[in-house]
């Protein structure tokens, strides 16, 4: 009988001290479902794993910090104190801090670095440069050990023997890898007879694949002068640096086989461009003795064409004589007009009427602003003497009082003073204060 009774509000507020000195902080790892973000910037969500579901608040000032949307699926390490929702009675956890977990740290940083990358112009279509239609030499970028080296030489040395081929051997994955690529990128584009780099590895996981989503990588593929075709694992594959490369192939294999034609395809093509130069020459050859027949013809002695371009020459020289006096007279008529508009327009002449316009402007000015000035005097008169004739002094000038209870209102009625109440009376020059002694209010 002597336990004590709690209000439901004042039991969680015992239950909310207990696990503030007891839990405090904890750190606890689930998967985001439920992502809310209200309208006053706080972020609400549920972190649940296969046995278990707990309530958290991001807030505000907390959530502006994490630089990345958060979305349903993504497994994350929350960090903060755990306390009972008071309205809801649940067990709820509020982050201060959250940290993303495995791939989906990996997919942010990828989504991230992608919309960056675009927004400066790594991807436009402008910078990518074109690929060289039969490059003599190939630098290969790729790991010295895997299959993707052994699918590149085989399918370069099947369609084209005589292409020489460099070896940039280097780590494709783990740490240092992305420093490895950038380092041969660079030092390939030290040399002047490579035409093409082939950037390649065979298929792997998000994670395998990560040292082509690094951003120097992005960066020195971009800043390469020497064309880069990247073939990065499957055809379902894609990275960063295929993106910014200047052709992406879906495998290593069909990277070698964008990269080069096949020898005999090429001869063929030559054999043919030959035959084709071949008949262009004897066309042009065939038509340029027909055309040279054709002037023999129309050869004739020059003294005849000399006659009619002296004539010519002769009406040339008579129309331009003519054409030169008309000019001139023209001339001369239009600077005596102008020399008339000159005289007209006088600055001088001008000024002096403008002087006149400007005493007239300002006699008028002042006759204005007197007689505006009249008129304000005489409304500020009136307006005064009817501000005289309401001012409740006025009525105090005729012998009359005003008197005011201790709360400064005015009293209007008998009854609602008070004996023994102090009053202010107001008189015309002055106030007096009486005690009410006693009241005689007129009966209603």
């Amino acid at each position: 009988m002597g336990q004590s009774v709690f209000s439901v509000t004042e039991a969680i507020r015992r239950v909310n001290r207990v696990l503030d000195r007891q839990v405090r902080h904890v750190a606890v790892r689930g998967e985001l479902s439920g992502v809310k973000r209200a309208s006053s910037g706080h972020i609400y969500f549920r972190l649940k794993d296969d046995d278990g579901v707990l309530d958290a608040a991001f807030f505000r000032h907390r959530a502006a910090q994490l630089g990345y949307p958060l979305r349903d699926g993504i497994e994350v390490i929350c960090r903060g104190p755990l306390t009972i929702f008071a309205p809801q009675g649940r067990i709820q956890m509020v982050v201060e801090d959250l940290e993303l977990v495995g791939v989906g740290a990996l997919a942010i940083a990828f989504e991230r670095l992608m919309s960056r990358l675009a927004q400066e112009g790594l991807f436009n279509p402008e910078h990518k440069k074109p690929l060289p239609d039969f490059p003599r030499r190939i630098a290969l970028i790729t790991s010295p050990t895997g299959a993707a080296l052994r699918d590149l030489l085989h399918v370069l040395q099947r369609r084209n023997p005589s292409c020489s081929i460099l070896i940039a051997a280097c780590q494709v994955q783990g740490r240092g890898a992305s420093s490895q690529i950038v380092d041969r990128i660079q030092a390939v584009n030290a040399y002047d007879d490579v035409d093409l780099i082939i950037l390649g590895r065979g298929g792997g996981s998000i994670e395998d694949l990560w040292a082509f989503n690094e951003e120097k990588v992005a960066r020195a593929i971009y800043a390469s002068r020497i064309p880069i075709l990247t073939g990065i694992g499957h055809e379902t594959d894609f990275t960063i640096s295929d993106f910014v490369s200047d052709k992406r192939a879906p495998t290593p294999s069909a990277a070698a086989e964008i990269a080069v034609t096949e020898e005999a395809e090429w001869r063929e093509q030559i054999q043919e461009f030959e035959m084709r130069l071949t008949l262009a020459v004897r066309r042009i050859h065939q038509e340029q003795v027909l055309m040279l027949q054709s002037l023999r013809g129309m050869l004739r002695p020059p003294q005849r064409h000399l006659l009619q371009q002296r004539r010519k020459l002769e009406s040339f020289q008579k129309q331009l004589e003519q054409g030169v006096r008309g000019r001139l007279q023209q001339e001369n008529q239009r600077r005596k007009q102008l020399q008339h508009q000159l005289e007209t327009y006088d600055p001088r002449t001008r000024l002096a009427r403008y002087q006149q316009h400007n005493v007239a402007l300002a006699h008028r000015l002042r006759h204005l602003m007197e007689r505006l000035q009249q008129q304000q005097r005489h409304r500020l008169a009136q307006l005064a003497q009817r501000l005289n004739d309401l001012s409740p002094l006025a009525v105090l000038e005729r012998g009359y009082a005003l008197a005011y209870k201790e709360d400064q209102r005015l009293l209007r009625d008998a009854s609602e003073a008070k004996v023994g109440e102090t009053l202010t009376i107001r008189l015309q020059k002055g106030s007096v204060q009486t005690r009410v002694e006693s009241t005689d209010p007129e009966p209603s």
